[in-house]
């Protein structure tokens, strides 16, 4: 995986991540909402105990709350 911050300010930050096929992010936690956009391929999240499916040209949503 690779990641990088294209944006810091006080209300949040924008992060771009890159995944092989396979490849896990760990389970965490973030002070904001989180937005989700699948640019190529698919992706298997789990968002507040939910399994969510989004693919290529999709984007789906991960609010602080949960």
């Amino acid at each position: 995986m690779v990641s990088r911050t294209l944006r810091k300010g006080k209300s949040g930050t924008l992060t771009v991540f890159a995944f092989d096929q396979g490849q896990e992010l760990s389970e965490h936690t973030a002070p904001f909402d989180a937005f989700i956009q699948v640019v190529e391929g698919a992706v298997e999240l789990t968002i507040g105990g939910e399994a969510v499916t989004a693919s290529a040209g999709e984007v789906t949503s991960a609010w602080l709350h949960l």
